[in-house]
């Protein structure tokens, strides 16, 4: 889970490196899946709610962030 909040906390950063867009928008969709993975195997691991939020922010070019929130269940 650290390292799926990791990713999370810098995705902008990697994403506001000079980058060519095709290239922001590849890196962004496989960022997701992996975010995706890790949050598909914290979820069976301790039982957690998982939700990845995808939002698009417009700024001198387009911008993808991934939040990932979740709702930690884990039983003892």
């Amino acid at each position: 889970m650290a390292l799926a909040l990791i990713l999370a906390l810098t995705l902008p950063l990697i994403l506001a490196l000079p980058l060519p867009l095709t290239l922001t928008l590849s890196l962004t969709l496989a960022l997701i899946l992996v975010l995706a993975l890790i949050a598909w195997i914290v979820n069976d691991v301790i039982e957690c709610d998982v939700v990845l939020i995808v939002a698009k922010q417009l700024n001198a070019k387009l911008l993808s962030t991934v939040v990932l929130v979740g709702h930690f269940n884990v039983l003892g």
